[in-house]
């Protein structure tokens, strides 16, 4: 397994690092990408649902982000 400054430098993350990165379950990683509630792409065919599950590191930054203000109105 690569290290974590190594994972941050590929700027995309599998679903294992993108658990790792948030500090979230694999399973709960995966759960969100069914739901639609994290964002996330799709490496492979245009439109395939077996392509590997991706994350951008920027991307998952901001949307947690988001979820600070959702969860945590009053700080800033």
């Amino acid at each position: 397994m690569l290290s974590l400054a190594e994972v941050l430098n590929q700027k995309r993350l599998s679903v294992t690092e993108a658990a790792h990165y948030t500090g979230m379950s694999v399973d709960t990683i995966r759960t969100l990408c069914q739901q639609g509630q994290i964002p996330f792409y799709r490496s492979g065919k245009a439109g395939s649902k077996n392509g590997k599950i991706l994350f951008r590191i920027e991307t998952l930054d901001r949307w947690m982000e988001q979820q600070e203000k959702v969860n945590c109105p009053g700080w800033k």
